[in-house]
């Protein structure tokens, strides 16, 4: 994953789960888009998850649409796709010294205003 900073991750993280939770709701869903570009430009993040090259993603990204891309890759929803998004934050965040009960009280509360 590239280099992101704690705290982009902790967002993501916190986003991601309201987004999640939120399904079809268009605000958490726009919310959710808009903090992924932010902190994941150039596609590293969502290419780790699909296990592709960032640039095959980009490629992608230009020419289908991003439900197209995690289908051909195996995931048949969103929702999957952001579980699958939720555990590598997560993850990351345990390798960088959060416990797992300062993520779970952290993904828990009140959502990000970005």
């Amino acid at each position: 994953m590239k280099r992101l900073s704690t705290k982009a991750i902790s967002s993501l993280l916190k986003v991601t789960v309201n987004a999640r939770q939120n399904v079809g709701q268009h605000a958490e869903e726009r919310h959710f888009e808009r903090l992924l570009r932010r902190h994941d430009r150039k596609g590293e993040l969502r290419a780790g998850i699909l296990g592709i090259d960032a640039m095959v993603f980009r490629e992608l990204q230009r020419r289908v649409a991003f439900d197209e891309i995690i289908h051909l890759y195996g995931f048949k929803t969103q929702y999957e796709f952001k579980v699958a998004l939720i555990g590598k934050l997560r993850d990351e965040l345990l390798r960088r010294g959060w416990s797992r009960r300062r993520i779970d009280a952290f993904a828990a509360s009140s959502p990000v205003a970005v």
